[in-house]
């Protein structure tokens, strides 16, 4: 029998052969209620099936559905153990009927999730802008990703470390927590114009032989801006950018190339308000942005 982590469900049915003459109970239990549960005539891993003289001839169902958990295990088998009959009646005491074989099939697929636009924009002047990696599922030991930077001379991480090359973990506690990753621009004493470079994320190394060596996630694209290039509103932000219902933020930037002469406004607004809102640098539906010649390249969140 087959049933699914995403909660689908099967069934099977017990009946006597023959009236009895007194009430006959089986127990039902799960081998492994991490897999599967039942649902009915029962919700939980463990009950009685009561028949009596009336509806000893009647199918009496077992609805099991499968558990969702947090790993990529695979398909993993378990038992329906229906325990010895009980009854009063000395010919239906103490039958054993055999248990009920259950697969409950693994829905976790096993990966690297990178979010991040592309191309991602910082700026000769310092500005920063961040993308985040997060594992699909849980991993059995620790998972490393190398980052680097393709072209120093361009861009460096800033965080979680600061250098043009580190590693970033995900631990068993961890792993469905995005790990942001932060990259500042590089200024330099000419007019190159904006120079493309590359945060490259290495293959994962780990213990699991799941994650060991198994996913390359996608490098990220980035464009410094030059310092004397041509007027422009910019946003960093990822694709897709994510928020939950539980209340999980994330954030995006918007800058300016280059120093304007006037205040410059530039409004935001949500397209449904009924999934987001604004948090910073205002709280609401819609907000502007101000810049002006002393923060025109300092980055303005919205989450």
């Amino acid at each position: 029998m087959l049933v699914s982590e995403s909660g689908t469900d099967s069934s099977f049915s017990i009946v006597l052969n023959s009236r009895p003459d007194f009430n006959v109970t089986i127990d039902v239990s799960v081998s492994d209620p991490s897999e599967g549960v039942i649902t009915w005539p029962f919700f939980g891993t463990s009950g009685p099936i009561t028949f009596d003289g009336a509806d000893w001839d009647l199918p009496h169902f077992v609805m099991v559905a499968g558990v969702k958990d947090a790993l990529a295990d695979g398909n993993q088998p378990f038992n329906v153990v229906l325990d010895s009959s009980s009854s009063s009646d000395a010919d239906y005491n103490g039958i054993d009927p055999p248990d009920v074989n259950y697969v409950c099939v693994d829905d976790f697929r096993p990966g690297v999730t990178v979010s991040a636009g592309s191309p991602m924009y910082v700026s000769e002047s310092g500005t920063t802008s961040s993308f985040s990696v997060v594992l699909n599922t849980q991993p059995a030991n620790n998972v490393t990703i190398d980052v680097t930077v393709s072209d120093p001379g361009e861009g460096l991480v800033t965080a979680p470390f600061a250098a043009p090359a580190g590693t970033l973990l995900f631990t068993i506690g961890d792993w469905n927590v995005p790990h942001v990753v932060t990259v500042t621009g590089v200024g330099d004493a000419g007019f190159d114009g904006d120079q493309p470079f590359i945060v490259v994320l290495g293959a994962t190394g780990s213990i699991d032989p799941i994650y060991n060596g198994t996913f390359d996630p996608a490098d990220v694209p980035y464009v410094c801006i030059d310092d004397d290039g041509t007027a422009a509103v910019l946003v960093a932000a990822g694709n897709p950018m994510i928020v939950s219902d539980s209340g999980t933020s994330s954030s995006f930037q918007v800058f300016l190339t280059t120093p304007p002469t006037a205040p410059v406004s530039v409004p935001l607004s949500i397209s449904d308000t009924s999934e987001g809102v604004f948090s910073f640098p205002f709280v609401g539906n819609s907000i502007a942005l101000s810049f002006n010649a002393g923060n025109w390249n300092i980055h303005r969140r919205s989450r």
